[in-house]
């Protein structure tokens, strides 16, 4: 009996530590809930920043950062609405007066780089070689006249052409907004989300247009010839699988050799060819390469659409074929 009595009050006695250790860990739990409040009402109105300073910093704002996107609205709309009316306001006199007086050129305004990182857009001198770069750059975009250069889309693609390209229409764009080098490096960034990051570290190091451009085409690939030479012989590998249709492979094949052969635009075309007939040899379906092989005179997008021609043709063939087979099945059952 003295056994079962000490049996119970152990018993009894572990009771009471197991309700202490949870009335201890209800207090520990409820503790910890009003710390998460807490937490979440400080983090409620954040400061700003070290990225959303930099953007009030160049922007010549000292207010919260939702004005950012207001401010760069209406810059963009200030910067259409000067480029009109200086376009609207030379009359046919001054283009006389202009040529009349050969000696009077108005100076242009160069970009100097200072001590510091920075870019600036202002008048003064440059190194030997860039200032005639410039010069065809913008006699360029004067080459359009009095056209209106639309905004560029948003960039969604995934290699170093693509934003290439990208840039192409960009930088006509902002040519014609009259922006300073830092308004220029600071506004890609909106037109880039898929390289937020790196553009955000580029701004902390208060880089200039020419090393963002630069940085960002580099993050997708470089164009080292190292790199042009190795992407240039995987294209010897490219097959087409059998599940995969000639439309979907060509658009892969065209993408691999822009990326490849960059502007130069007759060496992209003699490869397309290359790989087009290529493939269509080794096709196991002949009807593709008998299309093909008489025509290996014309050129890419010629045979392109031979191939993609015959592809629907035996696609529309398979499905009458198949409509036969299940209505003989019908009526045989």
């Amino acid at each position: 009996m003295e056994q079962i009595d000490e049996q119970d009050k152990t018993v009894e006695h572990l009771l009471n530590v197991k309700q202490d250790l949870e009335n201890q860990n209800e207090q520990l739990i409820q503790d910890k809930n009003n710390l998460v409040n807490q937490l979440a009402e400080t983090n409620s109105s954040p400061a700003l920043s070290a990225i959303e300073c930099r953007k009030l910093e160049l922007l010549g704002i000292n207010k919260v950062s939702d004005l950012i996107d207001q401010y760069r609205s209406l810059l963009v709309q200030v910067g259409e609405i000067k480029g009109v009316k200086s376009r609207s306001g030379l009359s046919v006199s001054t283009r006389k007066d202009t040529v009349a007086q050969p000696g009077k050129v108005a100076q242009i305004p160069k970009i100097v780089k200072p001590q510091g990182g920075e870019c600036f857009s202002k008048i003064g001198y440059q190194q030997e070689g860039e200032n005639d770069k410039i010069e065809d750059k913008r006699e360029g975009y004067r080459g359009l006249g009095n056209a209106k250069i639309p905004q560029p889309q948003t960039f969604n693609g995934k290699t170093r052409a693509d934003l290439e390209r990208f840039f192409r229409y960009f930088e006509p764009y902002a040519e014609r907004l009259s922006l300073d080098d830092s308004a220029k490096a600071l506004l890609v960034g909106y037109y880039i989300p898929s390289l937020q990051y790196q553009h955000d570290s580029l701004m902390q190091k208060k880089a200039c247009y020419a090393e963002v451009k630069r940085e960002l085409l580099n993050s997708l690939g470089s164009d080292s010839s190292v790199a042009t030479y190795s992407l240039r012989a995987s294209l010897d590998k490219l097959t087409k699988p059998p599940d995969k249709s000639y439309r979907s492979v060509f658009e892969k094949v065209e993408r691999k050799v822009a990326e490849a052969f960059g502007s130069d635009k007759n060496q992209r075309e003699q490869e397309l060819k290359k790989i087009l007939l290529r493939l269509t040899q080794e096709d196991p379906d002949t009807s593709y390469c008998s299309i093909t092989l008489p025509h290996t005179a014309a050129d890419y997008f010629r045979l392109k659409e031979l191939v993609l021609g015959m592809e629907d043709a035996n696609k529309l063939r398979s499905k009458k074929l198949k409509k036969k087979v299940v209505l003989n099945r019908l009526m045989n059952s």
